[in-house]
């Protein structure tokens, strides 16, 4: 019987460990599904979704939490070839960047913009960039690049408005349906 289930975890390793586990997920059967690994200095965080033989479960559950550095945590999780719901089917999946003016609460608020409009955050990065000037840094610009889901009867162009009031320069500069899987 085959079992489906995610694995997250965060501390430091390096990318032949990651690729240690893989081949330890493989050996016993199993196969990554997803994962979205991302590194920032000498720190990693992931999540990935394996779907392996019950039996072997543990085994690479074991391999995962014997890593020195890494706090690791397993959830139950579906397959990705079940069914979807109808609520499902009724969404749309679009890529997005948001650019303005850096300020606090920022992300809280485009988070909010898309649940209001009844969508949800797939996927989200962000990061600021200062400008500085011969004076020193004079300005803080943020730029987000969103994966979201929004119901059909949403209006896309509703949401960028929404989100172009966001800050004095705040503005959508890029926007595509995405493909759903």
């Amino acid at each position: 019987m085959m079992q489906t289930f995610i694995v997250n975890f965060a501390g430091q390793t390096s990318p032949p460990i990651i690729h240690q586990l893989a081949k330890i997920t493989h050996e016993n059967g199993g196969k990554w599904l997803v994962s979205k690994i991302n590194y920032l200095d000498e720190q990693v965080s992931g999540l990935i979704k394996i779907k392996m033989p019950t039996q072997h479960i543990e085994a690479v559950k074991d391999a995962f939490t014997q890593q020195k550095g890494l706090t690791v945590y397993f959830a139950d999780s579906t397959d990705c070839s079940e069914e979807k719901t109808s609520d499902d089917q009724q969404n749309n999946l679009y890529n997005m960047r948001v650019d303005a003016e850096d300020r606090g609460g920022i992300v809280h608020d485009i988070s909010q913009t898309v649940e209001t409009e009844h969508g949800q955050i797939i996927n989200i990065e962000s990061n600021r960039v200062f400008l500085a000037d011969s004076l020193g840094v004079s300005a803080s610009m943020f730029s987000s690049h969103l994966t979201v889901t929004l119901p059909t009867a949403t209006n896309i162009q509703d949401v960028i408005s929404e989100l172009e009031t966001l800050g004095m320069q705040a503005n959508v500069v890029k926007k595509s349906k995405a493909k759903q899987s």
